[in-house]
């Protein structure tokens, strides 16, 4: 300092302060230097960020002088590492293991897809379609380990590894997409617990007090006569139910339970009368019973609907988590689902554009294609509001004749979607199932369609409705103006979006009308327990209750699960419009096994275990 004011006229106090300042600041070098731990660092380099150096400027001096903070901060972590001899976290886990336990996260039977187009979550520049969790993570450590003996990851280890995409359901954004079966059990052992009569609310758990062996398919579907019949707890079951508690049997209770009813509804008609007509609506009601009462409810859900509708959720899950992960050259796995209805919008709208039937709406039927080589995601927009089996087909015959263009070897085609009757589970769709691919698409030789458990049929190709709905709006933001289907399409394919999309407009479905209209089908029975069916003839579907790939020849279906054959035609001008007696449903059933389904008082078991009775 003294050289560099050397010739100068300065005064003496000008001289010390100077002097004050070098000083005060190779002192805060020297104690930052000295400190030991990054709390004592951090209280140094508050002081060299403070207001007062920010109101007049003066920042970049302390850059000048080598005290910059952040680069202290950083040096002081890296010595506290080296000085502990700890690694840092992120090479504690091998990327094998990181890849593996995010695949279990973003699993269907361990996550569901959100559908809507505002569900996204975006972290580090990287935007994605929220997944919400389908049980604890506390729960689902445990059945990571099950699954994978040899594993030792620890519950913080598996927690972490969690992709920040997967959340848990916040209690602000109710879920209304909950299954009846599994709303109306969950409700009934709540009420329970709340009584102290069971011990858990855990309904997987209360399963196996119906049940011999949960993982038994003859027992889980109702086909075991021991525990179909049995009144008996099995006895490593019994801590389920809370035996030191006195049950009065005939004592009040009322729970909700979710029921469609039929309401009565008025309508002021031209001539200002009311005309009246009956609504069916679902409404959470509250039922008054006795305790008997609600055990017997319970017990009627656990042995008659719960172990069949669990354990089809688990199984199917299963196997076609195994179908996709063992695809064959020649074979591609469709998933396909609705979207809910994109509204269209403009960018500038007038009042009145709110009302009446001013706002158009575009169908989309989303495919997400699994092929050994990756994914694809495929849409089909129309201005069509219909969702019935014609429509569907409509909607499939483009996107299949791209894949089988774009994948030549492919000729055995797998289908999964939910279960709706008025869409996909209904006669008229296993007739087109049956006839439709083998006049459209030679090459197909084999299909199968996989059904979903009702209420679990959401999946990837929600989220691929949710990114077109929320790439339209954002075209809207930006000046676009949407007003029918065909403007929707148009600017979906101009903004370069991954996904291929079709459009189909609303005339192309009478060519499938015009198919069905030529047969007469009569009704299969027991269609609300298909869950598998699979034609390798023309006219001719065989169906069963669960799904199975097991033969190592897939062209060949096994006879698992006691399938079933129908005939809808023998020839393919039964649908060309010629004689229709031979259209008429035949059943061929290979195997069977008839089950009585005897009621038993589940208020019994309590005198079994001495539970006194008032």
């Amino acid at each position: 300092m003294q050289r560099d004011l050397a010739g100068s006229r300065v005064s003496q106090k000008v001289r010390r302060t100077l002097l004050f300042h070098n000083a005060l600041m190779s002192e805060m070098k020297e104690q930052f230097s000295a400190a030991k731990t990054v709390k004592d660092r951090r209280s140094l380099c508050q002081v060299l960020t403070g207001k007062i150096l920010k109101k007049y400027r003066v920042l970049r001096m302390v850059h000048e002088f080598g005290c910059d903070p952040r680069v202290m901060v950083r040096k002081c972590k890296a010595v506290e590492r080296k000085m502990s001899g700890r690694s840092c976290k992120w090479n504690a886990v091998n990327n094998e293991l990181r890849d593996k336990v995010q695949s279990f996260f973003l699993r269907e039977d361990n996550s569901r897809c959100t559908s809507g187009k505002k569900d996204t979550i975006t972290r580090c520049k990287k935007k994605m379609q929220i997944h919400l969790l389908a049980d604890s993570v506390k729960n689902l450590h445990a059945k990571y380990t099950s699954e994978n003996v040899n594993s030792n990851l620890s519950y913080t280890s598996f927690s972490r590894l969690r992709p920040f995409w997967v959340i848990q359901q916040s209690v602000s954004k109710r879920d209304t997409c909950l299954c009846r079966t599994c709303d109306n059990l969950q409700l009934i052992a709540n009420k329970l617990h709340s009584e102290c009569i069971i011990t858990t609310t855990d309904v997987k758990q209360l399963l196996k007090i119906c049940s011999c062996d949960a993982q038994n398919t003859e027992c889980m579907l109702g086909a075991c006569r021991h525990c179909s019949t049995s009144m008996d707890v099995p006895s490593a079951q019994v801590h389920l139910l809370n035996v030191d508690t006195e049950v009065d049997l005939d004592k009040k209770m009322t729970w909700n339970e979710w029921k469609t009813i039929e309401e009565t509804r008025y309508k002021k008609t031209n001539s200002k009368q009311s005309k009246e007509f009956i609504v069916k609506v679902t409404k959470k009601v509250q039922v008054e019973g006795s305790t008997g009462d609600i055990l017997d409810r319970l017990e009627y859900m656990l042995r008659y609907k719960a172990k069949r509708h669990f354990y089809t959720i688990d199984h199917q899950y299963k196997v076609l988590r195994n179908l996709k992960s063992s695809l064959g050259s020649n074979e591609i796995c469709l998933h396909i689902d609705y979207a809910e209805n994109y509204c269209c919008k403009q960018c500038t709208e007038v009042q009145s554009m709110h009302f009446g039937a001013s706002r158009n709406q575009v169908t989309m039927h989303n495919v997400v294609v699994y092929t050994p080589s990756g994914t694809v995601c495929l849409s089909t927009l129309s201005d069509s509001m219909r969702h019935d089996p014609c429509a569907v087909w409509s909607y499939l015959q483009p996107v299949l004749t791209h894949l089988l263009n774009l994948f030549p070897d492919v000729d055995i085609v797998h289908f999964v979607s939910d279960s709706p009757a008025t869409q996909y589970r209904c006669k008229n769709n296993f007739f087109l199932f049956c006839t439709l691919p083998y006049c459209y698409w030679p090459q197909i030789v084999h299909c199968t369609w996989n059904y979903l458990e009702a209420g679990h049929g959401k999946g990837a190709p929600d989220g691929v409705g949710g990114l077109l709905k929320r790439t339209a709006d954002r075209l809207v933001s930006c000046g676009q103006d949407l007003s029918d289907a065909m403007d929707v399409y148009t600017a979906l394919r101009s903004s370069q979006t991954s996904v291929h999309l079709f459009f189909v407009p609303d005339s192309d479905i009478q060519t499938v009308d015009n198919f069905l209209d030529n047969a007469s089908l009569s009704t299969v029975r027991g269609t609300m327990k298909i869950r598998q069916i699979v034609t390798q003839k023309y006219g001719t579907i065989s169906f069963r209750p669960l799904s199975c790939f097991c033969n190592t020849d897939k062209y060949v279906m096994c006879m698992c699960h006691a399938p079933s054959t129908v005939v809808f035609a023998t020839d393919k001008n039964v649908s060309e419009g010629g004689d229709n007696s031979h259209a008429s449903t035949v059943y061929h059933t290979t195997t069977g096994t008839s089950v009585v389904a005897l009621w038993s008082n589940f208020a019994l078991l309590f005198q079994f275990l001495h539970v006194k009775k008032y």
